[in-house]
């Protein structure tokens, strides 16, 4: 089960490649609703009832020691089901009509979704670096050559700057592995029993969360985020900022946590400033900017600062907070890069001073698109709250100070999206008035809005689904030695 949804969008993407430009994007498009009726259909209690198996350990290579070890629990089912989610939104939201050479850029978007499934099933180390890698490559590609940067230099930095990242994952990953008994192993049982010596996970903790900070990314770290959301075209942004920057988040949760716990309580306070100063940083920046697409990149930055600050506390209200809210900012994010290109298209801009008065023209699209931002401030009722209130309440948990600062940087993200939605709709009218949203942009945005009310009205569901993996999780960080049951 779990193999033949990595190879699924793998097999599509070929497809598309070789079938009459015609079918290119019908391809496309059953592979993306298959991806995701066989992630509903895995979901935890459902599978058991339909007898599909998520679990898979292939040999590969035996005599290093590597595994193609797959599992699918809790926490790794919320971000597949995001990844199988946003597929079929990105086509949605992108026509095939409407981007040069649809036939590659389909094929590049399918290309992606497979390493991205691989990274969140995966407990064999070397494997999921191999997907981590291999996500890059796709995405460069469409950032490049579908992007708003002539010259690449954007693009070239954002390579650079993630490729450097993940060399030093790779090398974290081979000392863990020589440091395991013969014959060696990559399974993340075995590094989680691994008796370190502080000065080991001391350099462990640094090589770790550089690689996955870059990624996520955490502030200094996240000079290349900016300029590479904006230039992105919409399908790169909703990927970038959607699903691949919780490759970071969940490297953090699965990998560097269980395996440093000694390096994290001596060293764990320097990397949570970073992270509450990326959020405070984000916010005041998002205040500044007059570029739609530029804000959400800053308040991109903002959350993820304050979803890796709940990893770092290393307490179950901030795990659980920051599973849920991976899962969250996927599904908002994603309404906000499509809600920004959706004013692009209409009105020729997306600068604040071009834009106002859009609520007298575009009444529907005025009301989903407050619902998004009420959600993404974290309005009680919507998803953003119970992710948010989770969050806060592990920071406090973990250091009162901590959790002021972030609550101030929650406090800033009501000021710039409110600030936005008085100067866009409700400012004076500088265009001619545009056609309100169309019945499937209103199908993609109306998909975001069951979310995000479902989740923020009953959240058990899905807190339940991570409880028992991030309980897991923190057992063997507070007793090391024990190999995960």
């Amino acid at each position: 089960m779990l193999s033949f949804i990595i190879l699924l969008p793998l097999i599509a993407a070929l497809m598309v490649l070789v079938v009459p430009q015609g079918y290119c994007r019908r391809v496309s498009w059953v592979s993306a609703w298959m991806a995701l009726a066989l992630v509903v259909a895995g979901a935890p209690g459902l599978a058991e009832v339909l007898g599909l198996t998520w679990r898979a350990e292939l040999a590969w290579m035996d005599a290093l020691g590597v595994r193609i070890r797959l599992d699918n629990d809790g926490l790794s089912y919320l971000l597949v089901l995001l990844t199988a989610l946003l597929y079929p939104l990105s086509l949605w939201a992108v026509p095939a009509s409407s981007v040069r050479k649809p036939r590659l850029y389909d094929a590049l978007l399918l290309f992606t979704q497979a390493p991205l499934f691989g990274v969140f099933l995966a407990r064999d180390a070397l494997i999921f670096y191999i997907f981590y890698e291999l996500a890059l490559i796709p995405i460069f590609f469409l950032v490049a050559f579908w992007g708003t940067d002539p010259s690449r230099r954007i693009t070239m930095k954002f390579f650079i700057y993630t490729l450097a990242g993940s060399l030093f994952l790779f090398v974290a990953i081979l000392y863990l592995y020589l440091q395991t008994p013969q014959p060696h192993s990559f399974a993340f049982d075995t590094l989680y029993a691994l008796p370190l010596t502080a000065e080991q996970q001391a350099l462990l903790f640094a090589a770790l969360f550089f690689a996955f900070a870059v990624k996520i990314p955490i502030f200094p770290f996240h000079t290349w985020q900016p300029d590479t959301y904006t230039a992105a075209p919409l399908g790169g942004s909703i990927l970038l900022a959607g699903i691949m920057l919780k490759m970071g988040i969940y490297g953090l949760m699965r990998l560097a946590v269980p395996v440093i716990p000694s390096a994290l309580e001596h060293w764990g306070w320097l990397a949570m400033v970073l992270c509450i100063a990326g959020t405070l940083y984000g916010s005041l920046v998002a205040l500044r900017q007059t570029d739609l697409k530029r804000l959400v990149a800053y308040s991109s930055l903002a959350h993820v600062g304050l979803i890796a600050a709940g990893v770092l506390t290393a307490n179950s209200s901030g795990w659980q907070g920051a599973a849920l809210q991976m899962f969250n900012h996927g599904i908002i994010v994603f309404a906000l890069f499509f809600s920004v290109d959706l004013l692009e298209r209409r009105y020729g801009t997306r600068q604040l001073n071009q834009l106002g008065g859009v609520a007298a023209h575009m009444r529907h699209f005025s009301w989903m698109f407050a619902l998004v931002l009420l959600a993404s401030v974290g309005l009680p009722l919507t998803n953003g709250f119970v992710g948010e209130v989770l969050l806060l309440n592990g920071l406090f948990q973990y250091h009162t100070t901590a959790a002021v600062f972030a609550g101030l940087a929650v406090v800033l993200s009501v000021a710039y999206m409110l600030r936005w939605y008085r100067l866009v709709f409700f400012g004076a009218a500088h265009q001619e008035p545009k056609t309100d949203v169309r019945p499937a942009e209103a199908v993609a945005l109306s998909v975001c809005l069951v979310l995000i009310l479902v989740i923020g009205i009953y959240p058990l569901p899905w807190l339940q689904m991570t409880e028992q993996v991030t309980s897991q999780l923190l057992s063997i960080m507070h007793h090391p030695t024990a190999v995960k049951p």
